[in-house]
């Protein structure tokens, strides 16, 4: 008698990133924000700032998200998520997560104020940045997160700016990177086992996620 093989999911079940988005095909930051929901469950709010995945969740009043969205300006991320926490506070809610999910132009350009604000506070939220590593909503321009290579419509021949370091000198904790993993990859798996280490601190602690756009990944000669 042959034995029956059984498949173990490695990732809880439930999807909270609903099929069929705006998203484009291959799409890092689609796969990025599945994986994270996948970790902190349905007892999550999302704020999301103008960026490609304020274009993905869907058109007004429709959402491809499984868990409460607030869409905010551009440059408010961290500042609607630290008011979002206060109020489920307010409230008696101290276990509702509240994840600010950016852009890099929206966190190393015009977010940076906010976000450097609620550092300094050290507000209790999860702020994520999805580097596509320009602002690919609008037509691929460089950010301040655009490496040295990658071609973009404005690619300035002087060096960009380093990665940003006033978030990694404020006294809270340390910043996670991930990047987005290849098929067959742990990392998924990583992902939702270490998801305990911002909750089991109090304040505010961000990632950053890697996601080159396909556009963007190109590299060479070009300077514009």
């Amino acid at each position: 008698m042959s034995k029956e093989k059984k498949m173990r999911l490695s990732l809880p079940e439930e999807e909270l990133v609903g099929s069929g988005n705006l998203a484009c095909q291959g799409c890092g930051a689609n796969l990025a924000l599945r994986y994270v929901l996948k970790a902190f469950g349905k007892r999550t709010v999302i704020c999301i700032p103008a960026c490609c995945w304020a274009v993905i969740d869907g058109a007004f009043p429709h959402s491809c998200l499984g868990i409460p969205v607030y869409h905010c300006a551009f440059e408010t991320a961290a500042s609607t998520a630290t008011g979002v926490k206060a109020g489920l506070e307010m409230v008696g809610d101290a276990e509702t997560q509240v994840i600010a999910w950016a852009g890099d132009g929206g966190t190393f350009d015009i977010g940076i104020q906010a976000l450097s604000g609620a550092a300094e506070r050290n507000d209790d939220i999860l702020y994520v940045c999805y580097d596509n590593e320009a602002y690919m909503n609008t037509g691929i321009q460089r950010s301040s997160a655009t490496p040295l290579g990658a071609w973009t419509t404005t690619t300035p021949v002087k060096f960009p700016k380093d990665q940003p370091r006033k978030t990694s000198t404020r006294s809270s904790p340390p910043i996670g990177s991930l990047t987005k993993p290849p098929l067959r990859s742990p990392i998924p798996r990583t992902c939702t086992k270490r998801r305990s280490r911002p909750r089991a601190s109090e304040g505010r602690s961000s990632s950053t996620s890697t996601l080159p756009a396909r556009r963007v990944g190109r590299a060479g000669p070009r300077t514009r």
